[in-house]
């Protein structure tokens, strides 16, 4: 269908929207779009609304409408109940709530969508053009777009028709993709993203609050702990090298991959005895050149291939230097990253902060976000992330999630056990591993078998395991051979799925979220790249039935906190794996933590049948771990 086939209407005043309202009392579904002069939604102008009906295309004007007039429309859209469909919904669902204070809910999104379709095998973000180009055949000029951004002209013909297009395709679109998703069998997954994405939206326009005199402490705290490390590391390499062996610090340098290039500089090395050498070097070590450390951990009797930290790490316990190095990387990382950069993204309009949530940002289905999971476990980072005045923010997870979900998914009937008995699945473990009845499983046993239960869930190898706890292969080999014989139905179901999940090349949680593989027919590296990628796949599928599962859960929880919400003072405030903040007022806390607990549990309990769900929370002032 071509542009000259539509009825388009440039809209520029109240008397020409007769025939609009009528369009939306009749139809079912309605397409529509924005443009604005820039992304901000809160400081940029929004200059068109364009909503298709049918055969028809309204392009608005907002500028020269008045307010109420939108409103109405806007009202009549949610009252109505009718469908939206957009590209992106959430920017476009921003801009309008930002203009008048609605919040469109029964929507439909072409690019989560088509990420559910693609996911796992594909990226997470699709372009509208990209999804015309492959599902009409057009490409689309975005190119116009741009003169959108500050304009504060009047409206071209090459807008109207460029903003024309930006919803003239979507009923195609979407048409395509749900017989695709139903195929697939994943509609539910769709109507649960879609019925998410006005609580997103709500999460990200809320914002969070954070404590920037206390966040300025921390970077001073922690650009000491990291001068300090680095003086302790500097400290240890001086005094463990074996100067003396050397004649001069030119053959030091050069020893340890110091660059010393000019002919000048090589000469004044030359002269120096390796008496006077310790104050060059500790201001010339470099401490992030991956080949001067390389060549130090060598030289210091640590021989390994490179400097990764997995690579580094089984070292810690038998080499100081590996330890100073794993603690002043940490440091240089928490002062790289979590510095004042952090506080200049506060919004000059709002004085929050608002980052981007992507609820499908990872294949298992997960939330990822621009910036709240990148901020350390550590208390004390969590504490600068606080409430408003008179509110708090209650921190609830789900307890040990993934771990009752892998007892209600295979059966297994020693988990179930474990959970009915009050106990939990790490007891259950070390109670196999080392023999004794759970009533006299110890603390440290208790952590040894959380580590082997987190490397059979997630997939891991007995080498795997052997890193992670510091112990030979054999015995975690040995570990692992009694975790899969204390839990034989575990094991059986186990293997059963990944099998199957290699053979389909997709992995589905039990309410229908898929995860897809490629299937890759040629394997240029042999027989050797074939295995690895059947290991990939197996792990990466067999923790995707599990973690997706949780996903799924999380936000059907989300879900119904946001929409049965009866409090004025409850916020979305962050998400976080099985983890939802939120932002509550203060003189309602029990109410709204009871209420909360509730949505929470209703979304897992029928999942987990007869293990019992659990949630911890906690209310306090600020973020809490």
């Amino acid at each position: 269908m071509g542009l000259v086939k539509l009825n388009i209407s440039y809209i520029t005043n109240r008397h020409e929207t007769n025939e609009l309202i009528s369009d939306i009392l009749k139809a079912n579904e309605l397409y529509i779009d924005t443009e604005t002069t820039g992304l901000d939604i809160f400081l940029s102008k929004w200059l068109l609304l364009q909503i298709a009906v049918e055969h028809s295309i309204y392009i608005l004007d907002i500028r020269k409408i008045e307010p109420e007039v939108i409103n109405y429309i806007i009202n009549l859209i949610k009252d109505s109940n009718k469908k939206v469909i957009a590209h992106n919904a959430k920017f476009d669902l921003k801009v309008i709530y930002n203009n008048t204070k609605e919040l469109l809910t029964n929507v439909y999104d072409t690019m989560i969508a088509e990420v559910l379709i693609n996911q796992g095998i594909a990226t997470q973000f699709f372009s509208y053009e990209g999804l015309v180009e492959k599902y009409i055949g057009v490409s689309l000029n975005k190119e116009i777009r741009k003169s959108f951004i500050d304009y504060d002209g009047e409206i071209t013909n090459d807008q109207i028709n460029y903003s024309a297009e930006d919803v003239l395709y979507l009923k195609s679109i979407k048409e395509q993709q749900i017989k695709i998703l139903s195929s697939q069998k994943q509609s539910y997954t769709l109507d649960l993203e879609s019925k998410l994405i006005p609580a997103v939206i709500s999460m990200e326009l809320n914002g969070v609050l954070i404590d920037e005199d206390y966040w300025r402490e921390l970077i001073v705290e922690n650009s000491t702990r990291l001068l300090e490390t680095k003086e302790k590391l500097l400290d240890y390499i001086l005094e463990n090298l074996k100067l003396n062996k050397f004649n001069n610090l030119l053959e030091i340098a050069d020893t340890l991959k110091i660059p010393a290039k000019t002919k000048k500089l090589r000469a004044e090395l030359e002269s120096i005895g390796v008496e006077f050498s310790k104050p060059w070097l500790r201001e010339n070590i470099n401490l992030n050149s991956p080949l001067q450390v390389k060549t130090l951990l060598n030289i210091l009797g640590v021989h390994v291939k490179s400097t990764g930290e997995k690579e580094i790490s089984p070292y810690k316990e038998k080499f100081e230097i590996v330890s100073l190095l794993l603690e002043y990387r940490g440091y240089e990382k928490q002062v790289s990253t979590y510095g004042e950069n952090i506080l200049e993204e506060k919004h000059p309009l709002t004085k929050r902060w608002h980052f981007e949530y992507n609820q499908l940002g990872t294949y298992t289905g997960r939330f990822s976000v621009s910036r709240m999971q990148q901020i350390p476990h550590e208390q004390r980072f969590r504490k600068a992330f606080i409430a408003s005045e008179n509110y708090s923010i209650l921190s609830a997870d789900y307890s040990q999630q993934e771990y009752r979900l892998a007892g209600a998914l295979t059966g297994e009937p020693r988990i179930i056990e474990a959970y009915l008995a009050g106990k939990d699945m790490h007891t259950s473990t070390a109670s196999l591993a080392y023999k004794v009845s759970m009533d006299l499983v110890t603390p440290s046993q208790r952590q040894r078998a959380k580590s082997i239960n987190f490397a059979v869930l997630y997939g891991s190898t007995a080498s795997g395991l052997a890193y992670n706890l510091g112990i030979p292969l054999n015995e975690a080999e040995e570990l692992l051979k009694l975790f899969y014989s204390g839990y034989p139905r575990f094991k059986e179901f186990k293997e059963y799925a990944e099998e199957t999940i290699w053979k389909l090349k997709y992995s589905t949680t039990p309410l229908g979220r898929k995860r897809y593989f490629k299937n890759i027919k040629i394997f240029e590296g042999g027989i050797e790249e074939y295995s690895k990628y059947e290991r990939r796949v197996k792990r990466e599928g067999w923790n995707h039935m599990i973690q997706g599962w949780g996903a799924d859960i999380t936000k059907i929880a989300m879900n119904n906190i946001f929409y049965e919400n009866p409090f004025n003072g409850l916020y979305l405030y962050n998400q976080a794996h099985d983890e939802i903040d939120l932002e509550i007022e203060d003189q309602y806390q029990d109410e709204i933590a009871k209420f909360v607990e509730d949505c929470m549990l209703r979304a897992e309990q029928p999942q987990l049948k007869e293990i019992p769900a659990k949630i911890d929370y906690r209310i306090l002032k600020y973020w809490s771990k």
